[in-house]
């Protein structure tokens, strides 16, 4: 099958193709959220339902463990590159080897870059959404079954990658962060793993890797220079792993 490879660097760019199918556009987490996180809403359990400790630090079952929910990540539909950008210099690049995929970046702002690159025997889709200036976004997907990816990121500078391997069934995931001079990043190999990753402040750092499968992650951090001390941390999880973690605080 022949790859097609799309690459657009734009300066002042306005408009969309008018294929484009029909989304919303704004600021908030892309649709599949199942905690219902955003501005104004309190720290601790995040989950509706969520009947956990009276502290800062969520936790699903009053401490006795529990289900993360899983997570309603539905591709929109349609196929192919969809690229709208609004402002300087900012560049897309999406690469695509099946042509079932779907790849829609948004960039609004000076001095954005996102990479797309969906390599999957089976349909990928990815979202991508940058606000701000001088963010990156690199996303990789790949593998023997479908992968879904919604990112966002609104702020400065800004460092967001994923990659998705899928060995059957499905991989799905929604990344977002809001401020400045963030990192994160996602790794999931296998099948069936969910995950929802989220970030509010400024210099924070965030890492996850699920293997095999049936994993799900929750992972929300409201505040700054998390983890305290600014340490790296990295969660990973193989196979069967239901974690959900609040981080609130920071330096």
């Amino acid at each position: 099958m022949m790859g097609r490879r799309i690459l657009i660097t734009a300066c002042a760019v306005l408009g969309l193709v008018s294929t484009t199918p029909a989304w919303a556009d704004n600021d908030k987490i892309p649709p599949g959220d199942p905690c219902g996180i955003g501005p104004g809403v309190g720290t601790g359990n995040p989950c509706n339902g969520n009947n956990g400790n009276e502290g800062e630090q969520g936790n699903s079952g009053n401490g006795h463990g529990g289900e993360v929910p899983d997570f309603e990540i539905t591709p929109l539909p349609g196929h192919g590159a969809y690229i709208t950008q609004i402002g300087d210099y900012n560049r897309a690049d999406v690469t695509q080897t099946n042509s079932d995929s779907l790849a829609i970046v948004w960039q609004h702002g000076d001095d954005n870059q996102a990479d797309v690159t969906q390599k999957g025997t089976h349909r990928d889709f990815a979202l991508v959404k940058q606000l701000g200036e001088k963010n990156r976004a690199a996303v990789s997907q790949q593998g023997a079954g479908e992968t879904v990816l919604y990112a966002v990121q609104a702020g400065d500078r800004n460092q967001l990658t994923a990659s998705q391997t899928s060995t059957a069934a499905s991989n799905g995931a929604i990344m977002a962060q809001f401020g400045s001079d963030n990192q994160m990043s996602l790794v999931q190999n296998g099948s069936d793993n969910q995950a929802l990753l989220k970030q509010q402040g400024d210099e924070n750092e965030m890492h996850a890797t699920q293997n095999n499968d049936g994993n799900r992650l929750v992972w929300v951090q409201n505040g700054n220079n998390l983890p305290k001390g600014n340490q790296p941390t990295q969660i990973t999880q193989n196979g069967g792993g239901n974690l959900l973690i609040t981080q609130t605080g920071g330096w």
